[in-house]
Formats: structure tokens, C-alpha cells, sequence
């Protein structure tokens, strides 16, 4: 199992069918499908339940989807935390975060982060989601770092 082969995979989950997803990824339906068949026959199941023009998850596919958007946004805050620590940034930035997740996630993260930009200065500020929201939408601190929030309260901006 690969990078390109879970790109490939949620791509065609996300888009519904192995020709859009190709047309997305700029390859051709066939080599769309053949990484799929790789994949599958890697790991031994069905991952997609196939139909006239459209795909669907079996179970283990649904598995698989789940852990596969995991590794490929970890994968990809990982390129940009590697880009953005050999850059010299400098400035004020104010950072807002849920007591938790700033605990336990963030400010190790920013504490390497500081190691290698000396000159940039990050205040971090702990509280619930809500105020951290409204400290963001009036201008007290320049990002959010929270989990995933449900519901229409969390637009930032119109």
C-alpha cells in the first residue's frame, strides 16, 4: 500500500466513480482502475462495490477510507511543517487552541516550531471552542487550532 494508491482510493470514493477520479488526478480511467485492483489484491478484499457508474465502499473499504484521509492530511501537514521549518519566519503570530488539544498536540509542535524560527514570537491562547472562535472572528488571535466542529456557528468569515 502506497501514497499514490490511497490518493487514488479516496479520490475515487470522494468523486464516485474511477473515470471522474481520473479525470481529477489527471490519469486515465484504466490506470485509475489498475491501482485500485493493486490495492486490493495487496491487501487481500474487496474494497469497492462496483456499479454501471458509480463506486461505493464495502466495509473494508469505508475502513480503509477512514485511515487513508488520516495518513494523507498527516502526511501532508508533515511536507508543510518539514517546508516551513527550513524557511526563516519572522513576526507576531497569536494562535488560539482548546485546552486539550493545546496541552497535549500544540505546543510541543510550536515549541519545535520556535527552535527553528527565532525570530518569530507565537502567543497561545487556551480556552473552549466557542471563545477561541469569537477571539478569531474579532481579531485577538490570527488562527485556530480546534477539532472538527459541527454546526453553522463555526464561519469565521461571510
Amino acid at each position: 500500500m502506497n501514497h499514490q494508491q490511497l490518493t487514488t482510493f479516496c479520490t475515487v470514493l470522494a468523486e464516485g466513480s474511477m473515470t471522474a477520479a481520473a479525470d481529477k488526478l489527471f490519469l486515465t480511467q484504466p490506470a485509475v482502475s489498475q491501482q485500485i485492483r493493486n490495492l486490493e489484491e495487496e491487501i487481500g478484499v474487496n474494497l469497492l462495490e462496483r456499479g454501471v457508474r458509480k463506486v461505493k465502499a464495502t466495509l473494508q473499504g469505508q475502513l480503509l477510507y477512514d485511515y487513508a484521509k488520516k495518513i494523507l492530511h498527516l502526511t501532508q501537514q508533515a511536507e508543510v511543517a518539514i517546508q516551513t521549518m527550513s524557511q526563516e519566519i519572522s513576526g507576531d503570530l497569536k494562535v488560539g487552541t482548546e485546552n486539550s488539544i493545546g496541552m497535549f498536540l500544540v505546543s510541543p509542535i510550536i515549541g519545535l516550531f520556535l527552535k527553528h524560527n527565532t525570530k518569530l514570537n507565537i502567543k497561545l491562547s487556551y480556552g473552549q471552542p466557542e471563545n477561541i472562535l469569537e477571539k478569531m472572528r474579532s481579531g485577538e488571535i490570527d488562527m485556530a487550532i480546534l477539532p472538527e466542529l459541527k454546526g453553522d456557528d463555526t464561519h469565521i468569515a461571510d
